[in-house]
């Protein structure tokens, strides 16, 4: 039962910190091209906050959730082989 909480919790870290990370990323691309666009504001609005928002959590949530899950399994791996 204590894996499945580590593993729970490490997935749902892993989301936030692989979406946020990747919002960032992802929005400081969007305000580069934007800047080089002469467009309008509901244009930037959407591009802003609702397309960086989709691609940052399928694309950081997954990957953090799996990098962040595969490292906590590995660690609990190793404390029960200390245990021994």
């Amino acid at each position: 039962m204590r894996n499945f909480f580590i593993t729970l919790g490490s997935v749902i870290l892993g989301f936030v910190l692989g979406t946020l990370s990747a919002y960032v990323c992802i929005y400081v691309i969007f305000i580069l091209v934007s800047l080089l666009v002469d467009s309008s504001v509901i244009f930037v609005a959407v591009f802003w906050i609702f397309v960086p928002g989709v691609i940052a959590v399928g694309i950081g949530g997954v990957v953090g959730s799996i990098v962040l899950t595969k490292y906590a399994n590995k660690r609990l791996h190793r404390a029960k082989n200390c245990k021994g």
